[in-house]
């Protein structure tokens, strides 16, 4: 990016802690283009400052030295600019206090090491995090949209004729969407269709009742966003979400559609008894 501009936040005991003056005059040195420091960036004034700034001096990109990035995520975002969150309240005046020897917390110009106090050391600390933001920013570039030549499809396949492939179908369908249904057999159903009954799918769960398939069947066979193939596989699918290429064997031909995405329903099957003895 070729104008960054650095805010540092004087809020949170950043201000009280750390010389501002040296972290501004930090980030000019390692090429910042406009820096300031303010109160509460995070406040409803803090975001129109660094909005006017970043206007008023044609900035592309901004490092936000305030608190941690896992906070005020959406504060700190502004259109077509990028943004580096450096953490020094979290990161820094928040982490990291001088101990004493008994444990009791000491003043920042307590020594850290001889001739080197504390403060110091918490200032060389802040500036590498400013300085590292910047040059972070300089070798960053915006991303660019993928923008395909083709037109994104947003029909939907779903492979697999069965009570779950059924309701995908139908609830892609109400939804607005078009509907290609792939079933390997020649009837929809799938395996509840050769059963005779099951138990209810609604409280109290206790009843037999006969097979909820045939509804879902009829839904999908009149509704007119429905395609549906019997007797059909999907021989391969090639290309990208939103532009798939899939063609489709039917009786030893094969069709070409174009998908946006798939939904794959098939390949049920009865879990195995013999592990629920302890059942019953």
């Amino acid at each position: 990016m070729e104008k960054i501009g650095v805010f540092i936040c004087t809020s949170c005991d950043i201000g009280n802690r750390l010389d501002i003056a040296e972290l501004e005059n930090a980030a000019r040195e390692q090429g910042a283009a406009a820096v300031y420091s303010k109160e509460f960036l995070c406040s409803k004034e803090g975001r129109a400052f660094i909005e006017e700034k970043i206007q008023q001096d044609g900035l592309d990109a901004v490092s936000i030295c305030a608190c941690s990035s896992r906070v005020n995520y959406d504060v700190f975002n502004f259109e077509n600019v990028a943004v580096d969150r450096t953490s020094l309240r979290e990161g820094v005046v928040w982490s990291r206090f001088p101990v004493g020897e008994e444990g009791n917390i000491l003043e920042d110009t307590a020594e850290y090491v001889e001739g080197v106090s504390f403060k110091d050391e918490l200032m060389a600390l802040a500036k590498d995090y400013i300085r590292m933001s910047v040059a972070k920013l300089q070798s960053y570039k915006m991303p660019e949209p993928f923008k395909p030549e083709e037109e994104i499809s947003k029909t939907i396949l779903v492979i697999g004729g069965g009570v779950a492939g059924l309701t995908a179908a139908i609830e892609a369908a109400n939804a607005g969407y078009e509907v290609v249904l792939v079933e390997k057999e020649k009837e929809l159903g799938g395996f509840v269709a050769k059963m005779k009954a099951h138990c209810e799918v609604n409280h109290p769960y206790k009843n037999i009742v006969p097979p909820v398939v045939g509804e879902l069947i009829s839904q999908v066979e009149n509704n007119e966003k429905i395609k549906v193939y019997k007797g059909a596989t999907v021989a391969s699918i090639s290309g990208m979400p939103g532009l798939f290429n899939v063609k489709i064997n039917v009786g030893g031909k094969e069709e070409e559609v174009k998908i946006g995405s798939v939904v794959l329903a098939a390949g049920f099957k009865p879990y195995d008894a013999s592990k629920l003895t302890d059942l019953g």
